[in-house]
């Protein structure tokens, strides 16, 4: 928020340049796999698959895949150690305590999305901090152009069937997304995982409760 004069003014804008692809990498990407793009798909329809492939991803790995902002409102009580939404906590733009600025050096990640304050806080939390990656994770275009392509994909199979017969090569059974994996494709699943065995680079969050 900035003011204008005696104007007030908001704007949300990402912390980052987005990482995952461009409408022309997209297009490239899907030229380069001996594939023809409908003529009939825009910039503006592949800007609502990247968001929709970004919000998957951050959900099914349990992180951000890059450097964003959220506000958050905490109710205290009683403790020091508090929990937030997001994991990968990067910093502390602004908080205050039921009204009262408080000295952001003072609040300090710990673990999987806590923060700690160095004095117990009372009454309302007004929380504005930064989480995610600030560089690149590998492999992460690439696994987010695969399930750009397949979103993008047509098929005259029954969007529910699990498995076809083929005649050299008998029956095949489909990854289904949601039940396999939360694409359904074994590559992009097994980067967004939680086991690095696996090249996995989501995480794990604790439950209380």
């Amino acid at each position: 928020m900035w003011t204008i004069g005696d104007i007030e003014i908001t704007q949300l804008c990402d912390l980052a340049q987005r990482p995952y692809f461009t409408a022309d990498e997209l297009r490239a990407f899907v030229a380069s796999t001996k594939t023809t793009l409908s003529e009939t798909i825009t910039d503006q329809d592949i800007d609502s698959i990247l968001y929709h492939v970004e919000d998957l991803f951050d959900i099914a790995a349990g992180k951000s895949f890059c450097l964003r902002g959220k506000r958050e409102t905490i109710f205290a009580d009683g403790t020091q150690t508090y929990l937030v939404e997001n994991v990968g906590i990067s910093g502390i733009v602004s908080c205050t305590v039921d009204g009262v600025a408080c000295d952001v050096a003072t609040i300090h990640p710990v673990g999987l999305g806590m923060l700690y304050f160095d004095a117990i806080p009372t009454g309302t939390i007004e929380l504005h901090y930064t989480y995610g990656d600030e560089r690149e994770t590998p492999s992460l275009k690439r696994n987010a152009l695969l399930y750009a392509k397949s979103i993008l994909g047509t098929s005259t199979l029954d969007p529910r069937a699990t498995g076809a017969q083929n005649a050299d090569y008998g029956f095949m059974r489909f990854t289904v997304a949601g039940q396999d994996g939360a694409t359904g494709i074994p590559e992009v699943d097994a980067f967004l995982s939680s086991n690095p065995a696996m090249g996995g680079h989501g995480v794990k969050r604790l439950v209380f409760g």
